[in-house]
């Protein structure tokens, strides 16, 4: 009998693994689907009052490391803290994260807030 339940078991959990494996999965996949189809352009109001800001982050070795980042991203820098910067941009996050690839920047990422649902 204990073979048996620790067979369940162990079935029980490789499927709890599999399934949160997907539905992480699908949560980035949906999640750059959707910063992909409302970066295609800053909708700001015809004044110009309600502009949007995206925020990203890049590892850094120090605040003068991060200010450098942020000047060869063309990007605001915003704070500093314990190996990780944020910065501050009103372009497409997208696009500015492929400009930094192509020149062979310092990686960066979109700074995103994961809610579990």
């Amino acid at each position: 009998m204990g073979k048996r339940l620790a067979g369940v078991l162990f079935i029980l959990i490789i499927a709890a693994g599999i399934g949160i494996a997907c539905r992480s999965y699908l949560f980035r996949q949906r999640a750059v689907y959707s910063l992909e189809s409302v970066s295609g352009g800053n909708p700001a109001s015809s004044d110009d009052s309600e502009k949007i800001t995206w925020q990203l982050i890049s590892d850094a070795q120090s605040k003068e490391d991060a200010e450098e980042i942020a000047a060869m991203y063309g990007v605001t820098f915003l704070e500093y803290l314990d190996g990780a910067a944020l910065y501050e941009t009103e372009e497409d996050p997208l696009e500015v994260i492929r400009r930094g690839e192509e020149q062979g920047y310092p990686q960066m990422w979109v700074n995103s807030e994961r809610i579990a649902y």
